[in-house]
C-alpha cells in the first residue's frame, strides 16, 4: 500500500509539472467560457508542447455515479 500511495503521489507530481508547462509556455494561448450559473471553463493550449489543458470550476456536482467528461 504505500508503494501504491507512493506511486499515486508520483503521478500526481507529473501532472501538476504538465499543468504548469502549459499554463506557463509562452506560447500559451486561453478561452475561457462562462455559463448563466456561474459555471465557467477555460482551455489552455500550447502548440509548441502539442498539448492543452481545461480547467474548470463552479460546476454542480454530477448525480450520484455520474462524473463529467470532456470530449
Amino acid at each position: 500500500r504505500a508503494q501504491d500511495a507512493g506511486e499515486r503521489a508520483a503521478q500526481a507530481e507529473r501532472r501538476a509539472e504538465t499543468l504548469a508547462g502549459v499554463l506557463a509556455a509562452p506560447d500559451a494561448e486561453s478561452r475561457t467560457a462562462r455559463l448563466a450559473d456561474g459555471a465557467s471553463g477555460t482551455l489552455v493550449v500550447s502548440e509548441r508542447q502539442d498539448r492543452a489543458v481545461f480547467l474548470a470550476s463552479g460546476l454542480a456536482e454530477p448525480p450520484r455515479g455520474k462524473v463529467y467528461q470532456l470530449w
